[in-house]
């Protein structure tokens, strides 16, 4: 055998042992990182298309009430962080560049899995450890948007 088939052989074998649930991260990570780099920050309050078309508010929350989402803004926020726009990102969401690092170690961590690399993050959670950290979570979100609110970012 060749050793490049070997390899080959490898991979493949690879792929098809890998859980499907990693391919749909890996996809999902990428796909917002190219849309943030595809968009164009018009300032922190609004975004556009390449074309100059602004893109409007999806939000269903805003669209009814006229105030923004808990998750308003994060858009805004990964498209001035891809251009390094520190303060435009965390004026239009304050958790924007958290979870932009986030998003960033997800495309990485799963784009190396995807070559073949072999899994060196395994966290293992209890069931109250795990139930802390989506309260911490959503107190956290909550938080930013009562901060966002008062302060009138929007």
């Amino acid at each position: 055998m060749v050793k490049g088939e070997m390899k080959l052989s490898f991979v493949r074998e690879n792929i098809n042992h890998r859980p499907k649930g990693e391919v749909w991260l890996l996809l999902t990570s990428w796909s917002i990182l190219i849309a943030s780099y595809v968009l164009k920050p018009a300032g922190w309050q609004a975004v556009t298309l390449p074309n100059g078309q602004a893109v409007q508010s999806f939000s269903p929350i805003h669209f009814i009430t006229k105030i923004p989402g808990p998750t308003c803004g994060l858009t805004r926020s990964f498209v001035n962080m891809v251009r390094l726009q520190f303060g435009d990102a965390f004026r239009a969401h304050f958790l924007g560049p958290l979870l932009f690092g986030a998003l960033l170690m997800a495309v990485f961590y799963y784009t190396y899995r995807f070559l073949g690399g072999k899994r060196r993050v395994r966290v293992s959670w209890s069931k109250a450890g795990l139930k802390t950290a989506y309260f911490s979570g959503i107190l956290l979100v909550l938080g930013a948007w009562i901060y966002k609110l008062i302060l009138g970012f929007y």
